[in-house]
């Protein structure tokens, strides 16, 4: 009796390992390095009264999860503050969400284009890329990627 109790709980563990870890979000952590990020124009300018900002991004093969919504956000960071910009949504083959759809077994790019008004302390200015993904209700933040 003990013995049937003690292989039940076995196999629930087990099982709910399993799908915990399919979710595919802890992979793509892990391995975010491989994903790249360009910014045009390297440094960043000023044209008239605004900072014009151009990023592209490429994640490779069998790196983004089938179900995963990861949200990119660029940041613009300067002497006395921070400037979002808009985010950018990417979604897996069969996540429901709506946004750039990413193959897993290709990998995919995205594109992105966006123009903000100029701050005094944006004269020296970095961009960072701060992203965090979803699947289902877990969601994880990946490290921030300073492009510029």
């Amino acid at each position: 009796m003990q013995t049937n109790t003690l292989k039940v709980l076995s196999l629930a563990l087990g099982t709910s390992v399993l799908f915990t870890a399919c979710d595919g979000l802890g992979k793509m952590i892990k391995k975010q390095d491989l994903i790249t990020y360009e910014v045009t124009p390297k440094p960043l300018e000023m044209h008239g009264d605004s900072v014009a900002v151009s990023v592209s991004g490429k994640y490779p093969a069998k790196l983004f999860a089938k179900k995963a919504v990861v949200t990119v956000t660029p940041v613009i960071k300067y002497n006395g503050g921070e400037k979002k910009l808009k985010p950018v949504v990417l979604v897996g083959e069969k996540a429901t969400a709506s946004g750039t759809k990413i193959a897993y077994e290709k990998g995919g790019t995205f594109s992105y284009t966006d123009k903000v008004a100029y701050e005094p302390g944006m004269k020296v200015a970095k961009l960072e890329i701060q992203a965090q993904g979803a699947v289902k209700k877990k969601t994880k933040d990946f490290k921030p990627t300073e492009i510029s």
